[in-house]
């Protein structure tokens, strides 16, 4: 007699779960296991940005992926995840319109980029939304408040949204953050999903103080990101995987935009781990910022600032091609 809640291998419950563990595994390996050609040795190709193909056979995995997210075989869970691999596809990458046009080639994500009017962080938010509504994932909520908050920034400078537009923007940013935390629960225990969780939740605290002020995001946001650090540190692969740079920049921008000069030694250790680094992500999205005047004003005011504070960022902006 079977126990409850297990079913028999060969009964239908019993192979859709069995098809939904593969499907995860393939997902783990297509997506983890790119993850670790970023931290190989071996040649890689230059890609349209000017950085490394740091994903190696990045259309074979983006086939996979997306063979999974569109399959009604699988479990929401399963396939909500898939989607939200998607989107960090881009959102982890160099964020480019040539690495837009890498990840949204192929159906449906092609129609997303035409639905964004060729704004690669619009389509990734439509991809993360849709992750989101099929099944509740935290990182994919708080992925899609990120981009509604940082057009918010980025209008500061721009000028390009009407207020009812500001308005909606700023109301679905919170109403993901508050969806984020209330599917905190279904967030996996793996370390490294877990620091990722804290990461963005951390940039839209961040975001949110930056556009409403207040003493509880600025002390969420600083939480988030100290908790991600320690998450990452704590793990095997954490210390080289990408994520770290990425988290540390988000941090020292933040730290500047709430502290300043207060907490200018700290800012100048969370770079650091940006400047030695210069994984192809990161440095790669540096020298998209040096040539997208408009498409992140807001990441472009806060790295002029940070790099009056670090002159070893102040170099490699340089290196990247930043009028300084």
């Amino acid at each position: 007699m079977m126990a409850e809640g297990f079913h028999a291998p060969g009964s239908v419950p019993g192979k859709r779960l069995a098809a939904a563990l593969l499907a995860a595994a393939l997902l783990a390996l297509a997506w983890f296991g790119g993850s670790r050609h970023a931290r190989s040795s071996r040649t890689v190709r230059p890609s349209a940005d000017g950085v490394q193909d740091y994903l190696g056979d990045y259309p074979g995995r983006l086939d996979l992926i997306t063979a999974v997210a569109g399959n009604s075989a699988y479990p929401c869970s399963v396939r909500a995840q898939a989607l939200q691999y998607v989107g960090d596809s881009f959102a982890n990458g160099p964020r480019s319109r040539d690495w837009a046009e890498r990840v949204f080639d192929r159906k449906p994500y092609s129609s997303d980029l035409r639905a964004a009017r060729g704004d690669p962080w619009k389509a990734a938010a439509r991809v993360y939304d849709r992750s989101a509504d099929l099944c509740p994932r935290p990182a994919s909520h708080f992925r899609a408040a990120e981009w509604r908050a940082e057009e918010l920034l980025n209008d500061r400078t721009r000028r390009h949204l009407d207020a009812e537009t500001k308005a909606r923007y700023l109301r679905e940013a919170k109403s993901r953050l508050e969806r984020g935390n209330r599917a905190w629960d279904c967030l996996s225990e793996a370390p490294m999903q877990r620091a990722y969780a804290h990461w963005v939740r951390g940039v839209v605290e961040g975001h949110l103080f930056l556009l409403e002020g207040g003493s509880e995001h600025r002390i969420g946001a600083e939480a988030d990101f100290k908790r991600a650090i320690i998450l990452l540190a704590g793990t095997r692969d954490g210390p080289r995987s990408g994520q770290v740079p990425w988290v540390h920049l988000y941090y020292a921008a933040f730290l500047h935009a709430a502290y300043g000069d207060d907490r200018r030694e700290e800012i100048r250790d969370a770079l650091e781990r940006v400047t030695s680094a210069k994984t192809a992500a990161t440095a790669g999205f540096l020298a998209v910022l040096a040539r997208e005047k408009t498409q992140y004003a807001h990441w472009r005011a806060t790295l002029q600032a940070l790099a009056k504070v670090d002159r070893r960022l102040r170099r490699l902006l340089k290196e990247k091609r930043w009028s300084l």
